[in-house]
């Protein structure tokens, strides 16, 4: 009732008469005010306070006791300016109210003396400036500080404050909050011991209360390295907010904790907060009742808001921006409905955290003894049009160079986002181009749940992505860098010469030259031999300096992980999409060798041959005089037109244990620059993974339980699916994953976890060099599978917490074809359909595994990993290679397809494992029946046989493994590129001269026996390897034949056994011997070469050797 009443007292120190407000409090113990009746004033001193006249309502009135603790200070007023002076370091101040009016300013200042109020230039100084008012500070105004001077304010009103549009803070660091501090915490150490709050209750000690609003055209404004924190049981922010190179923190609750992120969270250069909440908050629409309307020049400024004003929110509808450093949001509501904006720089990364959690807590920790964090999440909202973004601050000159950390940044962009709830409405949008986006929907944030294995799925925590938001961490596109800037230059000595042994001693020892780095790691990414050694020319490229443009163009990385269920509505975008570096033209220093009377650029210079000098540097030697003169002609230079370089796409993780619906698109854009192309060394495409492999104490859990069925159609959400709607019955037991999520310029890589089966009903294609893994309790593959030059994995592995007890199997239907062959390429000018696709034409690998169950191939149905070949556009053919197949069951295999491997250059490696195996002979029910054809067919170069059970080669069978070939046909140049080669080309086995030998390796298990029959014979090629290894016994009866080869047959297990035996019959034959591969030429003359003696090899460990009378070993030479 008091409020804007005064009454003037003679103050001995300014010698003059002073208002004191009829509403004036006193400061209690550690500077806590206590209230007091305004008679109780009558002849109390003002001490400290200066005024030219009477106080005006628009500035702050100070208290009677204006200075706290150990503090000098003081406070003047006049006209439209005031000010509060302190000497020293650190002050703590009080005010009887503390309003601004528009036009008017409050500005803190450090000063020598009160008397003589002199500046301190420089000064970095605090102050703590509590606000004794029954109502909430309102600011019109603005709240400065001195030039040149660095203050740091702490303001403390109970009843709230209001940031009115029009007003500015401008400081190098500013804390407004409703919850009292104590003193000790601004005095002494403000992050204490981390278990107890800087900021809780209020004046009298009771529970923290009041409220904070930034309202539109409102500005907080930091310096640089400061923060900027609002801290109170509900805040709102409809203004600007910055802080660069700083921190932004925003904390809803009534007790608020700091503590250092050093050493806990290397992405934050900062503090981590926790809160707790008003006790017994347990939904998100309690209404925060302290709420109330101030007043500002007698005015009454209407704040309250019913939408708005709840307990423990958090929201944001203006922009909150940290350039070069952190923005965190924390309460039990986060709503981020505005601009949550950082950049990242080389040296100092962006982040922006979005933590709905409550109710610190410390838990013994997986990794340190102990964990501060929060027991209860809460629910986090990213509004519709919400912006949250990380972005490089391209503007930044700053470079870097790669180091330890390659072409990336050493800290990537960071957005997290954690609550029991994440949702994330239409027209959200998080923009963070190569960053780390990561989502983690729990109840208990304390407890890491994705770590541990058999953990029990979540009823209420759920991420839910609505159609129309978008998340992008696509790299950065056409970042321009000159050529001219990978030209390094190198001293050339044993380290990096010492790959080419011809020129360690020579002419170019010793002598300092320039190299194109890029194109020098281009030809030996390619294959070809480098004159300077590989690992030092990455030494040397670790050496360029790079922006952070450039380290921002690979893909980054998305991770939704929820205890519970995670939602990606149809709509949902994801970009993933690598970018790229365009190098511009320019003029490269790149030395200029001299071999033979040509010149070759250092950069493709290679490791045989043997270089006479530098082209532009020579020595004169004038003999008779015993003078040698250096001629050095200066360094030459070599046009580079320019190029693209393109770089990796990034990744998606979804993690819903309870339930993952995946509806969304996901765009992975790659680009093949020319110098990739050639060398082969394309960008990786985009990656999705929905599961993960968790390693427990007794089993495997995936986090992933549903029924996985990949299909084009299927149960979807409906169309009116709003937050908080429960999923289906049909949603929550299968997740549906449309089959043409992979493609071009979409997912390239896919890696499937599932405590349950899998199913393929319609076809996955994944571009050139993708990748389709599918792990699950069991696999049935109805539909085509296609990874050209990629991979294909189907895992079948037992998850102990789910129990199934059925036998797992990997089953291939009827007709179905995986296929991982390599692509023909045809480059020449002329060729019709040219594109600059990337170049695969080697076999990929197909793997089909199980760990308790069979893996069966229906009849006709094909596992492909043919090579295919290239023509160059000179005309010139590179021959790609077989793939790899690997059929591993520990049950049966069932071959009822075909599996090959042809390719027109080497042979690649067919591993194949069941119980048994039974080679020729009348095929035996138990076991794989394979004939003695059988390593005559595919084109592969090694096989690899074992028989958990044994092997049986029967009697009187002959086995001739050899590498089948592809042979390109007349007309091959007029087929264009991705043309099946199987129609202009031919199978062949190639002469006993050029063949490359096929390997053969058999092993048996424990308790098993591999034996060779009677009068039975392996006859490989000339240089072959064949193997035996038995943990039980081998026993040779028969032949094998590897002329100039080797043979090893090994028994036993690391423990003597008496049943442990290599055994040769009377009639065995190992034969090694050398032979003469020699032709006439059409000169009559003899051709060819002469092979060595192989080598026999016969042992183990706890074994013994028996080798019958009769029996015979040869490693004669030819």
């Amino acid at each position: 009732m008091n409020r804007n009443c005064y009454r003037l007292i003679f103050n001995t120190t300014s010698g003059m008469m002073v208002p004191v407000a009829e509403t004036a409090r006193r400061s209690g113990k550690s500077g806590q005010a206590k209230a007091v009746s305004g008679s109780a004033l009558a002849g109390v001193l003002l001490a400290g306070v200066v005024a030219t006249g009477v106080a005006q309502a628009e500035l702050p009135v100070a208290s009677v006791n204006f200075t706290g603790q150990g503090s000098t200070a003081n406070y003047q007023a006049s006209g439209t300016q005031a000010y509060v002076n302190q000497v020293g370091n650190k002050a703590i101040v009080n005010f009887q109210s503390f309003n601004v009016s528009a036009g008017h300013d409050v500005q803190f200042r450090q000063v020598g003396s009160l008397a003589t109020q002199n500046l301190v230039q420089g000064a970095n100084f605090a102050v703590l400036a509590r606000i004794h008012d029954q109502n909430p500070s309102v600011i019109a105004g603005s709240i400065s500080q001195a030039a040149g001077q660095h203050a740091n304010l702490t303001m403390v009103s109970t009843n709230g404050f209001a940031f009115m549009g029009g007003s500015q803070v401008n400081l190098n660091s500013f804390t407004a909050s409703t919850l009292d501090i104590k003193d000790i915490y601004f005095l002494n150490s403000f992050l204490g011991d981390t278990l107890n709050p800087q900021f809780e209750k209020d004046f009298e000690g009771g529970v923290g209360h009041g409220f904070i609003k930034v309202l539109e055209g409102a500005q907080i404004t930091a310096g640089s390295q400061g923060r900027v924190m609002l801290i109170a049981p509900t805040v709102v922010n409809k203004g600007r907010v910055t802080a660069p190179d700083g921190q932004v923190i925003v904390a809803a609750g009534t007790k608020v904790y700091l503590r250092s992120a050093a050493g806990e969270d290397d992405n934050v250069r900062g503090l981590l907060v926790e809160v707790d909440s008003p006790a017994g908050l347990a939904d998100f629409n309690t209404a925060n009742s302290d709420v109330k309307d101030g007043v500002l020049d007698g005015q009454t400024v209407s704040l309250t808001n019913a939408a708005e004003d709840k307990l423990g929110h958090v929201t944001n509808l203006g922009e909150l921006t940290t350039p070069r450093g952190n923005v965190t949001m924390v309460g039990f509501a986060v709503n981020q409905r505005g601009i949550a904006r950082a950049t990242t720089s080389v040296i100092a990364n962006g982040s922006v955290y979005l933590m709905a959690k409550d109710t610190q807590s410390v838990t013994q920790g997986l990794i340190s003894t102990t964990q501060v964090g929060s027991s209860r999440a809460g629910r986090v909202m990213l509004g519709e049009n919400s912006l949250t973004e990380v972005l490089p601050d391209v503007t930044d000159a700053t470079t870097g160079l790669d180091g330890t950390t390659g072409k990336g940044l050493p800290k990537m962009s960071q957005v997290k986002v954690l609550g029991r709830g994440i949702r994330m409405a239409s027209g959200a949008v998080i923009e963070a181009p190569a960053a780390e986006v990561e989502f983690l929907a729990v109840d208990h944030p304390d407890d890491p749940f994705v770590l541990r294995a058999g953990r029990v799925a979540s009823d209420t925590a759920r991420i839910h992505i609505a159609g129309g938001a978008r998340i992008s961490v696509a790299g950065l596109e056409n970042v321009s860098v000159s050529a001219a800037r990978n030209s390094v230059e190198v001293e050339l000595r044993g380290d990096e010469l010492k790959d080419s042994p011809v020129n360690q001693q020579g002419t170019l020892r010793g002598e300092k030259v320039y190299v194109d780095i890029n194109r020098a790691l281009v030809n030996s990414d390619a294959g070809k031999s480098t004159l300077i050694a590989r690992d030092s020319l990455e030494s040397y490229q670790a050496k360029l300096e790079r922006g952070v443009a450039e380290r921002s163009t690979a893909g980054g990385h998305v991770r939704l992980v929820s205890e519970g269920e995670t939602i990606l509505e149809s709509g949902t975008q994801f970009d993933l999409s690598g970018g790229s570096v365009r190098y511009t033209a320019a003029n490269v220093k790149s030395t200029l060798l001299t071999t033979g009377g040509k010149l070759v650029d250092i950069a493709d210079a290679d490791a045989e041959t043997r270089y006479d000098g530098i082209a532009t540097r020579f020595v004169k030697d004038y003999g008779r005089w015993n003078v040698k003169e250096v001629i050095d002609l200066g360094q030459s230079y070599r046009y580079d037109p320019g190029y693209v370089e393109g770089k990796d796409a990034g990744s998606l993780s979804v993690i819903g244990m309870k339930a993952v619906v995946m509806q969304a698109n996901i765009q992975g854009r790659t680009t093949v620059g020319e110098l990739q192309r050639e060398a082969g060394t394309t960008p990786a495409g985009a990656s999705l993974a929905i599961g993960r492999l968790v390693e427990g104490t007794s089993g495997k859990d995936y986090k992933q339980n549903q029924r996985v069925v990949f299909e084009r159609t299927g149960v979807t959400l409906p169309v009116d699916f709003k937050f908080g709607d429960a999923l289906s019955q049909d949603l929550k037991d299968t997740l549906v994953l449309n089959s043409e999520l992979m493609g071009k310029d979409k997912v390239a890589q896919l890696d499937v976890f599932s405590n349950y089966a899998a199913e393929v009903r319609d076809a996955l294609r994944a571009p050139a060099g993708g990748r389709v893994a599918i792990t699950a309790e069991g696999v049935a593959v109805k539909a085509d599978i296609q990874a050209d030059a990629g991979t294909i994995a189907l895992n079948a592995n037992r998850n102990v917490f789910h129990g199934n007890p059925q036998s797992l199997d990997v089953t291939v239907d009827d007709g179905v074809s995986l296929s991982a062959k390599g692509n023909w390429v045809n480059d020449l000018p002329a060729a019709p359909g040219q594109t600059r696709n990337a170049v695969h034409i080697d076999g990929g690998s197909i793997t089909l595994s199980t760990t308790q169950g069979n893996v069966v191939l229906g009849q006709h149905s094909l596992v492909d990993v043919d090579g295919r070949a290239r023509i160059k556009p000179d005309g010139k053919i590179k021959n790609g290679n077989g793939g790899n197949v690997t059929l591993d069951a520990s049950g049966a295999v069932h071959l009822g397809g075909e599996v090959r491997g042809y390719a027109p250059g080497k042979g690649g490696t067919y591993t194949l494992k069941s119980q048994k195996i039974a080679i020729g002979g009348a095929p035996q029910g138990d076991a794989l029946s394979l004939d003695a054809e059988f390593f005559e067919r595919g084109g592969f170069a090694n096989f690899s046989l074992t028989g958990s059970n044994g092997i049986d080669i029967a009697d009187g069978t002959t086995l001739r493994p050899s590498v089948i070939s592809r042979e390109l046909l007349a007309g091959f140049v007029l087929q264009p590129t991705g043309s099946d080669m199987a129609a202009f080309s031919r199978l062949v086995k190639q002469d006993d001269r050029v063949r490359q030998a096929a390997n053969v390796n058999f092993t048996a298990a424990t308790g098993a026996t591999i034996r060779l029959g009677e009068n039975a014979s392996i006859l490989a090629d000339d240089k072959a390897k064949i193997g035996f290894s038995a943990k039980t016994r081998v026993e040779l009866l028969g032949k094998v034949q590897a002329r100039g080869g080797s043979i090893t047959a090994n028994a036993g297990d690391s423990q003597f056994d008496a049943s442990a035996a290599v055994w040769l019959g009377s009639n065995a034959v190992l034969d090694v011997a050398g032979a003469a591969r020699t032709y006439k030429d059409a000169r009559g003359l003899t051709q060819g070469e002469v092979l060595n003696g192989g080598s026999v090899t016969l042992g183990g460990v706890g074994a013994y050797v028996v080798t019958e009378a009769g029996s015979r070993i040869d490693v004669s030479g030819a």
